[in-house]
């Protein structure tokens, strides 16, 4: 089993697909923090009145 897995460490296809899967998770965790800080620095800018009317 730890052999096979080790195997699958060096094969091609396994890697392409590792790594477009890094990009994928990366992008969507740059993307909710960004979307926190937005979001954060939005509600900031027009306090709870205008916020309330916003959404």
């Amino acid at each position: 089993m730890i052999n096979k897995l080790k195997s699958l460490k060096n094969h091609p296809g396994f890697v392409k697909y590792a790594k477009n899967t890094s990009w994928l998770f990366a992008e969507k965790i740059l993307r909710m923090v960004v979307g926190l800080f937005v979001g954060t620095w939005f509600a900031q800018y027009l306090g709870p009145e205008q916020y309330g009317l916003f959404l």
